[in-house]
């Protein structure tokens, strides 16, 4: 079975890490041009920019962007809803902001399968992950929605 495209280009982005202080990841740098957006407005990597990176490989890979492309839960409105997750496919996180507890937050990464050993997690592919580019484990608990590509560029 081949990967889908889109996961490809997030995995091969791997280990792409913020940069610390003031200034930008030229790689990260690239996943805002990709979107048409000047990243020199972003001062620096701190910038959430989970939804940027899948954006920017959904795009690469030939599929068009959701709308709001730095709302993570936009991805919400995008593509086709799946009633369970396959490879490659985008998943819609529920994320916790203790400065913010009445705001709805999340973040987006691709799926990558169930973690082994950790029954009721998963491991997704994606940026903004432990400030870069990898791949990490979530609680299933966490999933708000699972979406796939339906519209091509």
């Amino acid at each position: 079975m081949t990967e889908p495209l889109d996961l490809m280009l997030a995995l091969a982005q791997q280990d792409t890490r913020e940069v610390r202080g003031p200034g930008i990841n030229p790689i990260i740098a690239s996943l805002y041009e990709t979107l048409g957006l000047d990243p020199k407005r972003y001062q620096d990597d701190t910038s959430p920019w989970c939804a940027i990176a899948c954006n920017a490989v959904h795009e690469r890979a030939g599929w068009k962007r959701w709308p709001r492309v730095f709302a993570a839960r936009g991805a919400l409105a995008w593509g086709a809803a799946m009633d369970a997750p396959r490879r490659g496919c985008v998943v819609v996180l529920d994320r916790v902001d203790p400065s913010q507890p009445n705001v709805k937050h999340g973040h987006v990464t691709l799926y990558m399968g169930p973690t082994e050993g950790k029954p009721g997690w998963f491991d997704g592919c994606g940026g903004n992950q432990h400030n870069r580019v990898c791949v990490a484990s979530y609680e299933d608990a966490r999933v708000v929605g699972w979406r796939v590509p339906t519209v091509r560029l």
